[in-house]
């Protein structure tokens, strides 16, 4: 309940998600540096991690990910006495 069509892009966290960083070479996204280290000894063995190689989607669209749309209270309905 709540959100609706105006809320999900920021239920999945605004233009670039909730992930910070994104790999160079399959582009696979990652909240942190720390993940995508470990994404990039994980799938890409081989190559060298070098971290300014990866993109900071955040700072590419301003820092701002989400607008504050879908997060809501609880929406209880009162019953009426009747």
């Amino acid at each position: 309940m709540g959100g609706g069509k105006a809320g999900l892009q920021d239920r999945k966290g605004g233009a670039v998600g909730h992930a910070k960083y994104k790999c160079p070479v399959c582009m696979t996204a990652a909240p942190d540096l720390k993940s995508m280290q470990l994404h990039w000894e994980n799938k890409h063995p081989k190559l060298p991690f070098n971290e300014s190689a990866c993109e900071d989607l955040h700072a590419k669209v301003g820092g701002v990910t989400t607008a504050g749309v879908a997060v809501q209270g609880s929406k209880k309905k009162k019953q009426s006495d009747a």
